[in-house]
């Protein structure tokens, strides 16, 4: 009787030691798979910038034009600046690298 409870306790051990080993090798996956995603992020974030940069300079080259033109270019560029903001000041979003 002695023997079959240790006979148990070891299954039970190396059961829970395998469970432990293969969450831990799903959690740092999960976590690489964060980091990738955060980064690809933050790389689209600092793309879509340079795009509102020349954006804002094509704007200016192309003068003022009538008034419902220039307020429809603040509309746009105060838009895109809120936005740029948003993404790139979230923690989320910043490569800890």
């Amino acid at each position: 009787m002695v023997a079959f409870a240790w006979g148990a306790l070891v299954v039970f051990t190396v059961a829970i030691g395998a469970l432990v080993v293969l969450l831990a090798r799903a959690l740092f996956h999960s976590i690489d798979r964060v980091d990738r995603i955060r980064d690809e992020v933050w790389s689209m974030a600092k793309t879509l910038e340079t795009i509102s940069v020349r954006l804002e300079h094509i704007e200016s080259g192309l003068g003022e034009g009538d008034q419902r033109m220039g307020e429809l270019r603040a509309d746009l560029r105060s838009t895109m600046r809120r936005d740029m903001r948003e993404i790139l000041e979230s923690p989320a979003s910043r490569p800890t690298s």
